[in-house]
């Protein structure tokens, strides 16, 4: 994780072979002595804050900014086109270990998707605060200025890096060159379905009063600074209440009374609160960052109004639309928000899909993803548990990733292709869809319960950075889960004529391991009858004659 960040692929390495990441490994520090003094470590701060409070941040170690925070920790992994033509996108990874202490981020290149994998994330906006843990997304648009801070115990020195125990954050971020996202048009689906409108979150107006100083940094080292965003008011009976309402994101500073005429009376200013170091503004354009030093914080907007604003969504929330009788609806089903506008109708410069737990009920097929080929192009990322297509220990892996281009084969692993297909092969099941004969394999069944994957689909085609393409974390050997899969063909002669009897198994028509629907073989196949012959087409004459004929 070297921090580096792309926004023109035309140099990136396009690869037709599968990829897989390992966990991308989050940055370690060492632990931090308690109380100032030897020996061991201060404990981590508890998880659980109440949203609204305040975190106390001010009070956090001076070593605090010598970690890795969100935007140090950002690194790029794929994307197409560039943010300077204002086409394309980008894919990238974030592991941190620090809050973004007076410094925010403001990216002039696209709107960013934030998928948190590891640790809760306190995003303060230009229009207020929002809080973003695993399971849920955020999406900042271009331009808004933002901070990210690390929640409790997720900020604790002395964390541990890679996929283990230990403290810090990790997670995928999405970024739009072109266009913004939104909500899929659910046709027959009708009106209710996949991401309601009505989920999605914006943040409440919350806002800093703030001014650095000189005088103020000496008073800062010989003081503690307050943990208040805002200053209470001078004077009056309203000053602690107009403070707790800032310090919960109200911060409008309309505690005083109106008079009868409509006119708010006169009241002394509130003075700014006291900043000890200056306000860093980092922007990004076109992959490259770029620092402004100013001495008042930019979150200083009052209030807003309008729709061009941050917004979170809980995935639980996502309501799946899945086939209730046979066969796999095409993985675009799962779409939470799209960003159309890269070829043809049906495809996108990105789609944003998500699955999470839910019933499987189809009959007559194999259950996982099927092994398939495809005109897009899929990056996965897994945020807890464990993926139903990929089984095998070791393997695909929470916080790590996939990704598989266009006409790429792929799918289950052979782990995860003899377990859904042994339950078929013990019950004689398959065919058509269920009835009397079904068997106990096409029962309906909770698939994913404490999963959570997603994909980031594309039209377009992805290029790989050099970094990550190079990364000690990549699966060298991801190829090898497909190696011992086995055909589970077979062919019945009887009533109906040749049946398909498995499908699954290497090299099937759809790529790696075989065909799109598999069951297992019902009873051994009997020796094949070839077909009677075909009569011989008539030839022209004969044909001219009968069409004379029939005339």
């Amino acid at each position: 994780m070297d921090g580096r960040l792309t926004a023109d692929f035309a140099h990136c390495t396009v690869t037709p072979n599968q990829l897989r990441w390992r966990p991308f490994p989050i940055p370690q520090r060492a632990a931090a002595p308690a109380n100032g003094g030897g020996g061991a470590a201060a404990p981590p701060r508890p998880d659980g804050v109440v949203e609204g409070e305040d975190e106390g941040e001010d009070d956090e170690d001076e070593d605090e900014e010598q970690g890795v925070d969100f935007v140090r920790g950002l690194s790029t992994v794929c994307g197409a086109g560039s943010a300077a033509a204002r086409a394309g996108f980008a894919v990238h990874v974030y592991a941190c270990d620090a809050s973004m202490r007076d410094r925010c981020l403001a990216n002039a290149d696209g709107d960013l998707l934030v998928v948190p994998q590891r640790g809760a994330l306190r995003v303060t906006t230009e229009f207020g605060r929002l809080r973003a843990a695993p399971g849920e997304v955020l999406v900042i648009q271009r331009g808004i200025r933002f901070s990210v801070a690390l929640e409790g115990a997720t900020a604790a020195r002395g964390s541990g890096g890679g996929g283990g125990g230990g403290g810090g954050a990790r997670g995928y971020v999405l970024e739009l060159f072109q266009g913004s996202f939104e909500l899929p048009n659910l046709g027959p689906v009708g009106a209710n379905g996949l991401a309601n409108p009505r989920d999605f979150q914006t943040p409440v107006a919350w806002y800093e009063h703030d001014e650095f100083s000189p005088q103020a940094a000496a008073a800062a080292a010989a003081a503690a600074p307050s943990s208040l965003p805002v200053s209470p008011r001078a004077a009056g009976p309203d000053a602690t209440a107009d403070a707790d309402a800032n310090a919960n994101g109200n911060g409008n500073g309309d505690a005083a009374p109106v008079s009868a005429g409509g006119l708010r009376p006169s009241f002394t200013p509130v003075p700014p609160k006291a900043r000890a170091r200056p306000f860093t503004v980092v922007h990004k354009l076109e992959g490259q960052l770029f620092a402004a030093s100013q001495p008042f914080s930019p979150f200083n907007v009052v209030a807003w109004h309008g729709n061009y604003a941050p917004y979170k969504y809980d995935l639980a929330r996502f309501c799946p639309v899945n086939s209730v009788a046979f066969d796999h609806p095409d993985p675009s089903i799962f779409t939470v928000l799209t960003a159309p506008g890269a070829g043809p109708p049906g495809t996108a410069v990105a789609d944003f899909c998500v699955f999470p737990p839910r019933w499987a009920a189809a009959g007559g097929t194999f259950r996982p993803p099927y092994y398939h080929r495809n005109v897009m192009s899929e990056f996965m990322g897994l945020i807890r548990g464990e993926y139903d297509g990929k089984a095998a220990a070791g393997g695909f892996m929470p916080g790590g990733a996939s990704l598989h281009l266009a006409m790429t084969p792929h799918g289950p692993d052979a782990a995860s292709f003899e377990a859904a297909t042994a339950g078929a092969a013990e019950g004689g099941g398959g065919g058509g869809g269920g009835g009397a004969g079904a068997s106990a394999a096409d029962a309906p069944a909770r698939v994913g319960d404490g999963s959570l994957a997603f994909m980031f689909e594309t039209y377009l085609t992805p290029r790989v950075t050099p970094a990550l393409l190079s990364a000690p974390n990549v699966d060298r050997g991801y190829y090898r889960c497909w190696e011992s899969l086995r055909s589970h063909f077979s062919v019945e002669r009887g009533d109906g004529g040749g049946i398909w009897d498995g499908g699954g198994g290497g090299g099937g028509a759809r790529g790696t391991g075989g065909g799109r629907g598999a069951s297992a073989a019902r009873t051994p196949a009997p020796a094949l009858v070839p077909p009677p012959p075909r009569a011989a087409p008539p030839d022209r004459a004969a044909r001219e004659l009968q069409r004379g004929g029939a005339q």
